[in-house]
């Protein structure tokens, strides 16, 4: 299995051949899919933030300027730079700005720390990074600095400038102790010079994909593959440049960037709304407000939508479409959609590697309800094996392995991954579980290589291959570098939930039993958010301040754990973080 110098196993001649005549790939760069719209779309909306709008003519001006900047300050065609932004315009402009330079993005997700970042920067030799000064509390600026130090690659650091950027290297042209280079990205600007011509066989960006944060692996997408698998997507939801398509989902990921997301949306002259986050307060008066017929949420983020107080006080009829995506979405929300904002879901299972499974808008309720639907393309080639990699028949499940005219070859530089992951016949193995209805859906048992996306706890879930992080937006869980909750195949563990209330404060001062049932509570939405629930726990730990009051903590236990009975330990602690706290509770869960 041979790569190319960009990094990326090429498809064999004859599948080149095949795509082509097809007409899956059409020598279309996603970077000429933004100078043409910007010419037949000009004054219309591209983008939207907030107060902010930017039109497709305005958005490939900016683009050009970035480029002839990224290309000023000497980055050069084929090398990668890393793009740790949310969900705000300038993550589209420099996506696309890094592009038409013929620099390769690679997206991190936002909930990377040092260890994700440095590894991602060793295994691309990125010669740059972009991220915001610091961002909800975390200091962006300053881990860069800390890489940097260690990485000699990485020179330059473009940084989203806030009022409150941190010193010593925030809001200016300066240089570190390491010889890093640090700019505002607003100040990467020129005037636009000769347009590169990169090949569309070439990569065009780069997404993280399993291994955890820690040591992902890297799925090259090259620009006709992804173009075609945007295009494809859009003509599935029938988009048209009438759509406004809410990006509330990490941008960055495949999910929302390409199925039909971002590039998808702006492939017909339709509008993107970014929201940082996916929580229902931000985002329904958005809905309302912009008219927005289209999003892509986690089953988490729809039930959090579903059961947000006053929802409706906001106008959502204007919503035809809700993508779900990024962990099993179960029955009863999924039926709950309809009702409660006349509108479809449409069940989608995506992988960065790029296959994509989705059910289509005139599928039958219960194809919608109970599938996954089918892969995107007629070029897919799925097959559904046994452990001696035979066929398993309808209705059986078996491991998808699976290639296509927009699923990657290979790894990003990494044959011995490639040797493991790949079939001599170029076929990828999924890692993932699924059967096939007889009416050809697919429904997958597990997904192992979800994209990042918002969870119920503040909508904070991360998913990053067969790991999947659950956050509740404590500040803390950066800082200290902890999840709410960890699923890894069946598997869920929850972190020790302490008895604090949305607002913040300890619930139940001096009631054991009360903060024991707030715990639960905690541990029971982290299990649902991972796709688990009480009934799967097999484990749980109470650690109580004074061991003595036992019994109030046993009696909450046995409120929820009476018919499910799991293997359950008491111990007594010295104190907790909180002297008010008198009860923290640990859980772990395995589904069948």
């Amino acid at each position: 299995m041979t790569t190319t110098p960009d990094g990326h196993t090429p498809w064999p001649a004859e599948f080149v051949d095949r795509y082509w005549t097809a007409g899956y790939w059409r020598g279309n760069t996603l970077d000429d899919l933004l100078r043409d719209r910007a010419l037949r779309y000009g004054p219309h909306t591209a983008l939207v933030h907030g107060d902010t709008r930017v039109t497709y003519a305005n958005l490939n001006r900016r683009v050009d300027r970035m480029a002839a900047g990224i290309r000023l300050l000497g980055l050069r065609p084929g090398q990668r730079v890393l793009v740790q932004l949310p969900n705000v315009p300038e993550f589209v402009v420099t996506a696309f700005a890094l592009m038409r330079a013929g620099v390769v993005p690679v997206f991190v997700p936002l909930p990377y720390r040092a260890d994700g970042v440095s590894h991602l920067v060793r295994a691309t030799q990125a010669v740059g990074y972009v991220a915001p000064s610091t961002y909800r509390g975390f200091d962006h600026t300053a881990m860069a600095a800390e890489i940097a130090a260690r990485e000699p690659f990485l020179r330059r650091v473009f940084t989203l400038e806030s009022p409150d950027s941190p010193p010593p290297y925030g809001g200016g042209f300066t240089t570190d102790p390491a010889g890093c280079h640090y700019f505002p990205l607003g100040s990467v600007d020129a005037p636009p010079g000769p347009a590169l011509a990169p090949g569309a066989d070439r990569v065009a960006l780069l997404f993280p994909s399993g291994g955890g944060p820690a040591t992902p692996r890297l799925v090259p997408r090259t620009h006709e593959a992804y173009a075609y698998q945007a295009r494809a997507a859009a003509e599935v939801v029938s988009l048209t440049r009438d759509d406004v398509y809410l990006a509330a989902l990490p941008a960055g990921s495949d999910f929302v960037f390409g199925c039909p997301g971002i590039v998808g949306t702006l492939s017909v002259g339709g509008t993107v709304v970014l929201a940082e986050d996916a929580d229902p307060a931000a985002c329904l008066p958005v809905v309302e407000r912009e008219r927005v017929t289209v999003t892509s949420l986690s089953p988490a983020a729809v039930r959090a939508w579903l059961d947000a107080p006053g929802p409706a006080r906001c106008d959502t009829s204007s919503l035809r479409l809700v993508q779900v995506g990024g962990a099993p979405l179960d029955r009863e929300t999924a039926e709950r959609i309809g009702p409660a904002w006349d509108c479809r879901p449409q069940q989608v299972f995506a992988m960065p590697e790029g296959l994509l499974v989705l059910t289509r808008p005139g599928d039958p309720d219960g194809a919608v309800l109970t599938t996954h639907g089918r892969p995107l393309s007629p070029g897919d080639e799925v097959r559904l094996v046994d452990a001696d990699g035979e066929d398993v028949p309808d209705g059986e499940s078996g491991e998808l392995l699976v290639r296509g005219p927009y699923t990657a070859r290979g790894y990003f530089r990494a044959p011995g991954e490639n040797a493991r992951a790949f079939t001599a016949d170029g076929r990828l193995r999924t890692g993932v579980r699924a059967r096939r209805t007889p009416d050809g859906n697919l429904v997958v048992a597990v997904p192992d290589r979800p994209e990042p996306a918002p969870g119920t706890l503040r909508q904070n879930e991360v998913m990053n291959g067969t790991r999947q992080l659950i956050g509740s937006g404590s500040p803390l869980e950066p800082e200290i570098g902890f999840s709410r909750a960890v699923r890894v195949g069946p598997y869920v563990a929850v972190a020790g939930t302490a008895p604090i209330g949305d607002d913040g404060a300890t619930v139940g001062p001096g009631d054991v039993h009360a903060q024991t049932v707030r715990c639960l509570d905690i541990a029971e939405r982290a299990l649902e958010a991972a796709g688990a629930s009480l009934d799967d726990v097999v484990r749980t730990r109470i650690m109580l301040t004074d061991v003595t009051t036992w019994r109030e903590a046993a009696r909450a236990h046995g409120e929820r754990f009476a018919s499910v009975r799991p293997v359950t330990t008491f111990v007594e602690v010295s104190r907790f973080i909180d002297p008010a706290w008198l009860v923290e509770v640990e859980v772990d869960a395995v589904l069948p």
